[in-house]
């Protein structure tokens, strides 16, 4: 394949004219399997595309005496760094230079841009300019590219040349990217091999072409599909009161978990020692402790709009497996401490949880789990919610309270 420019005429030049030369080209590519096409074709003058054109037409005598030493052997095949000094000083006799044993650069330039070799621009530009700093030449302003190729060079400048760390990175490259792309080749080949031998019935086919169908229906249909999802989960929304709720839940954790930075459970709680003073001085003052009168009836507000619906519920969970579960207002204590203080709830679930931890070992180092539990209700918002305060200690000694 050939850049789109390589059949495009030059402005101001005859067309007709480029095309010819153009053509003349690829048909002599066409014949010759082993001629490759050039990398690029350069926009010169006249002169300059005639030169080119040359090169693919004809090889003078010199050039062809070159090409069957084997160091133009491996100059094609990208292995010249393991020519001996022997090598280059054939070739370098072989393209006869002014003086003995020396060549022109114009003539080095010609051997790699034949279609045997076939260097492209870049590598031919390289090693031109590493051949003319070898020689200690320096660009003059005006100087043209005839005149630098006069310049010639001994067997011992070329070597070292062939030899530069430059010159043999850019070909690296390039015999990488050449290798990727021979293994690519074999590998389709070795595909569209195996493919010749495989029978596909019309059944299979068939199978696969609906398949094909019903995938590229469901891309279509997937807008639709996304529309309905997005109004399911509104109605849900909307239906199940997820954002009342969730606001529900913020004010009573914020209620439950205290004011003071110093009695917060999710902030103070690391064992059972301190998870009692938390019910003790926090807890239960937040569930009993402010006292609402509403037509002859006593409440207890709970989060400013809920009110306690029952009792407070405490249970545990020990590592062995036993659990236990007490009502803090119908304990015997908390009966008992009605009996001497009438409508006291608050202090009377303080006596019963005081009761727990003296006679009970509700604050044993073999419980697990512990839980603070109650049920409220909100008038305004028509929902019933129940707190609970749980805290985990791990076999490690670890407490991690948690608030639902």
């Amino acid at each position: 394949s050939f850049p789109r420019r390589f059949f495009r005429g030059r402005r101001g030049g005859s067309s007709t004219t480029t095309m010819a030369a153009q053509i003349v080209v690829l048909d002599r590519i066409d014949n010759h399997k082993n001629l490759k096409p050039p990398a690029m074709l350069p926009h010169g003058s006249a002169k300059s595309r005639r030169s080119r054109r040359q090169t693919f037409t004809k090889v003078d005598p010199v050039l062809s005496q070159a090409l069957e030493l084997p160091m133009a052997a491996k100059l094609a095949n990208l292995s010249f760094t393991q020519a001996s000094k022997q090598e280059v000083m054939d070739l370098v006799q072989a393209l006869d230079g002014e003086t003995e044993d020396t060549a022109y650069i114009h003539r080095l330039r010609d051997l790699v841009s034949t279609a045997s070799i076939h260097w492209t621009g870049c590598e031919q530009e390289c090693l031109v300019r590493l051949l003319k700093a070898s020689l200690g030449h320096t660009e003059e302003a005006g100087e043209t590219t005839e005149e630098t190729d006069q310049l010639a060079v001994n067997a011992d400048h070329l070597f070292d040349v062939l030899h530069n760390q430059e010159l043999t990175k850019m070909f690296n490259m390039r015999s990488s990217e050449f290798r990727k792309s021979c293994e690519r080749k074999q590998l389709e080949a070795a595909k569209a091999e195996a493919l010749k031998n495989v029978h596909i019935s019309r059944d299979h086919f068939a199978n696969i072409i609906n398949c094909e169908v019903a995938r590229n229906d469901a891309f279509m249909t997937m807008p639709i599909s996304l529309i309905f999802i997005v109004l399911l989960m509104t109605i849900v929304v909307d239906h199940m009161l997820v954002f009342e709720r969730q606001r529900t839940e913020k004010a009573l954790e914020n209620w439950i978990n205290g004011r003071e930075l110093d009695s917060q459970a999710d902030l103070n709680i690391d064992d059972m020692d301190t998870f009692w003073e938390w019910v003790d001085g926090v807890a239960i003052p937040s569930v009993l402790g402010v006292k609402k009168e509403l037509n002859g009836i006593t409440q207890y507000g709970v989060g400013s709009r809920h009110v306690l619906i029952g009792d407070v519920r405490m249970s545990y969970t020990m590592f062995n497996g036993d659990s236990d579960m007490q009502w803090l207002l119908h304990t015997d204590t908390a009966k008992a401490s009605l009996t001497a203080k009438p409508q006291d709830y608050q202090q009377a679930a303080k006596d019963s949880a005081k009761h727990l931890v003296d006679h009970k070992a509700w604050d044993s180092m073999w419980i697990e789990r512990i839980y603070f539990s109650f049920i409220t209700y909100d008038e305004y918002a028509e929902a019933y919610a129940c707190t609970e305060v749980w805290v985990k200690v791990d076999r490690y000694g670890q407490a991690v309270p948690i608030m639902n």
